[in-house]
């Protein structure tokens, strides 16, 4: 690693200040003291852009406007609200925080980064960006967009075309911006909100694609814009995942994608689950002596209470670290035998009734389905459904 010149980070400082304007972005969660509202926009921006978060924020916090109301909820009471957000573990995990702070700091987010990292589901990011947006303290979340500003105004991390290099890359460059954010906070300037602008800069100049080199103040000396190689080089790369050969050994898996009346047929995972809160498709491993067709109507019969009929399967996906092979058949109704899953005209969309083991199910239309919401393994098969209309 290079080393970093004083003069070097004073220079970016000043652009960066010069640069930024609170009224840049006008967001619900910024420029306030509020810790439990900058705690949810946190947990609410890790997997969603910040302009698709407000309606989520707004909606979340008139609900629950603090964290001793939250702590009050049940999952399903909260699930409305957090709803189209995906990955609802999140929402179990906030509720569980929530309940710590009301228990162990009576119902004040501490401004104690260790006493925030103590926190179940508070990590160094979120800890830092809570000291640092709700009670002003001077340090620097370590976001993605921080990340990937530092790295590439100070020492660009080479672009590599294997996909596997490339998040060795990406880990190696949010390793280099924690190791210098101890002098990074030394020097942090007393009138600005640094993670602010680092977060609003990252937004809408340098993108992670597509970034604004020609209007950025930081050009005359960032090392990534002064290389047209390497931007060009950046530009085109596209990582692209071979498909490869299955090894043999592979636990197999089937997924049964069952449509009636334009509905798909959906599980949600129970609580205590990997994935808790995420929906997916009904299936199960196959077990010895069976063939993929009867693990198949096995599992919807054990699982759904119907019998079906099972086409061979259209999409097969290795999972290399469960070391699981899953296979997607299309299949359609024979006979129900679960009272409760019986399918009338007009019946709603998302409606939750209750299969043979107890967990919810749902008939989803498929123009509804949003992979968000899904286990990751199935995203890919929820588009394909979407735009084949199966």
């Amino acid at each position: 690693m290079k080393h970093i010149k004083n003069e070097d980070w004073y220079w970016f400082l000043d652009q960066i200040k010069g640069w930024y304007h609170p009224d840049h972005r006008k967001l619900p969660w910024k420029d306030i003291d509020n810790a439990y509202y900058v705690w949810v926009s946190e947990v609410f921006l890790q997997q969603t852009q910040a302009d698709r978060v407000v309606e989520f924020f707004i909606r979340f916090t008139s609900r629950f406007p603090t964290v001793e109301r939250l702590a009050k909820a049940s999952f399903e009471e909260a699930l409305p609200y957090f709803k189209g957000l995906g990955f609802y573990e999140r929402l179990r995990r906030m509720i569980e925080t929530s309940q710590a702070v009301v228990e162990k700091f009576d119902g004040i987010f501490p401004n104690d980064i260790e006493q925030l990292e103590s926190l179940p589901g508070i990590g160094p990011y979120t800890a830092r960006a809570v000291a640092s947006f709700a009670y002003g303290q001077k340090t620097v979340a370590p976001d993605t967009n921080v990340a990937r500003i530092l790295s590439r105004f100070f020492e660009p991390v080479k672009v590599l075309d294997e996909e596997k290099a490339h998040v060795k890359a990406k880990a190696k460059e949010i390793k280099w911006v924690m190791k210098r954010l101890d002098w990074f906070d030394e020097h942090y300037p007393e009138d600005m909100s640094l993670n602010q602008v680092l977060m609003d800069f990252g937004s809408q100049i340098c993108k992670a694609r597509d970034p604004k080199c020609s209007i950025c103040p930081l050009i005359k000396q960032c090392a990534y814009g002064r290389d047209p190689s390497q931007f060009e080089k950046i530009q085109s790369t596209k990582f692209k995942i071979q498909k490869e050969r299955i090894p043999q050994g592979y636990e197999k898996v089937v997924v049964g994608v069952l449509i009636q009346e334009k509905r798909v047929l959906v599980s949600r995972r129970k609580a205590g689950q990997t994935f808790a809160g995420l929906l997916e498709f009904p299936g199960g491993k196959v077990e010895e002596g069976e063939d993929l067709r009867g693990a198949m109507q096995r599992e919807f019969r054990e699982e759904v209470g119907v019998e079906v009929s099972v086409r061979p399967p259209f999409e097969k996906m290795a999972l290399h670290r469960q070391k699981k092979v899953l296979n997607f058949h299309r299949c359609r109704i024979l006979q129900i035998q679960n009272p409760k899953l019986k399918i009338q005209k007009n019946f709603p969309s998302g409606k939750v009734m209750q299969g043979m083991e107890d967990q919810e199910l749902m008939w989803i239309d498929q123009r509804d389905l949003d992979p968000k919401e899904f286990l990751p393994a199935n995203k890919g098969v929820i588009e394909s459904l979407k735009k084949s209309r199966m």
